[in-house]
């Protein structure tokens, strides 16, 4: 899945930060707890991660996120195994800053 996101800057954003809110409880995590995102986050169980592109390929003002087909994996919160975001528990927050 991929999502790009006009910004409306005019050119490439200076900062884009990244973070999954949790609406359902989740792998430990609870309603309201916030995870940081990297530029490219990838489990080792495979096609799965999120990359978050701001270098104008697409687009001189875009942010674009690319969610790997096999979903996305965090640390659970409390037994810091791998496990599998299940979607319609978390917000995406993408800001960007000129």
């Amino acid at each position: 899945t991929e999502q790009t996101l006009d910004t409306g800057f005019g050119s490439i954003p200076s900062l884009v930060t990244c973070y999954f809110e949790c609406t359902t409880d989740n792998a430990n995590y609870s309603i309201g707890d916030h995870v940081l995102v990297s530029s490219n986050s990838a489990g080792d169980t495979g096609n799965t991660g999120i990359s978050v592109t701001f270098d104008g390929s697409v687009g001189s003002n875009d942010v674009t996120v690319t969610i790997a087909s096999g979903g996305i994996y965090l640390t659970d919160k409390t037994s810091n195994s791998e496990a599998n975001l299940i979607e319609s528990s978390w917000r995406l927050r993408v800001k960007a800053w000129k």
